[in-house]
């Protein structure tokens, strides 16, 4: 656990910032755009997705809804207009 959180570290201590300065933000659009080009958004610990479109799945959608509760529905939409 303790080499996973150095190499972790490591990575976005002196990785990141030698391909590109300035990018320690997870909200600088710069650091989004470069790491989708250069396929760091294959590596789900960074927190960058390519922007795709994929199908909508009315089964899992009705699910989600049947499960949701309303606290969570209300908590989740303002985690998306906040940011």
């Amino acid at each position: 656990m303790v080499a996973e959180i150095l190499g972790r570290a490591l990575f976005y201590v002196l990785v990141i910032p030698t391909t590109m300065p300035g990018a320690f933000f997870w909200r600088n659009q710069g650091l989004v755009e470069h790491a989708r080009e250069v396929g760091l958004a294959d590596m789900a610990q960074l927190g960058v997705a390519y922007q795709r479109h994929h199908p909508c799945k009315l089964g899992e959608l009705l699910e989600t809804m049947r499960t949701t509760s309303l606290r969570e529905v209300i908590a989740q939409a303002r985690r998306v207009l906040t940011g």
